[in-house]
């Protein structure tokens, strides 16, 4: 399952922008997946769901 590393990787990026950027709150992440990618979208939904809930904690 390699979608819980794409999400560490796109959650590193965001923090990153948004330091860059000055801002205290993301509200939204939009991802475009290619067909081809080999990502699972509901795989890759659950590990964002949980990076984001224990990010959090």
């Amino acid at each position: 399952m390699h979608e819980l590393g794409i999400v560490f990787h796109v959650i590193e990026r965001v923090e990153e922008i948004a330091l860059n950027n000055e801002l205290e709150q993301i509200e939204r992440v939009t991802l475009q997946i290619g067909e081809v990618s080999g990502i699972v979208d509901h795989y890759l939904i659950d590990c964002w769901d949980w990076a984001k809930k224990n990010k959090s904690e």
